[in-house]
């Protein structure tokens, strides 16, 4: 359902773009987007890399169980319908 929307914004901002005469500038848009996409998605890559990297430390020290003892209480209020 989602790439039916995603395609739907896209075909509609191409139509506008070639009635206003300004296809040029939503290509450019475009691969301008697709640019910063990519750069933001290598950024997010780097941080999660570091935390699953601590997280892992913190797993092989105990630390994981300690802090799943100390969130229990609140996260069995709020993800009532999952099983402990």
């Amino acid at each position: 359902m989602l790439n039916y929307i995603w395609f739907g914004m896209m075909f509609i901002a191409v139509i506008t773009g070639i009635v206003n005469g300004t296809i040029e500038a939503v290509t450019q848009a475009a691969i301008d987007m697709a640019k910063v996409a990519v750069e933001l998605a290598i950024g997010l890559i780097g941080i999660m890399a570091l935390w699953l990297g601590v997280m892992k430390i913190a797993e092989k020290a105990g630390l994981m169980s300690l802090i799943a003892k100390v969130v229990k209480p609140i996260t069995v209020r709020l993800f009532p319908d999952v099983p402990p």
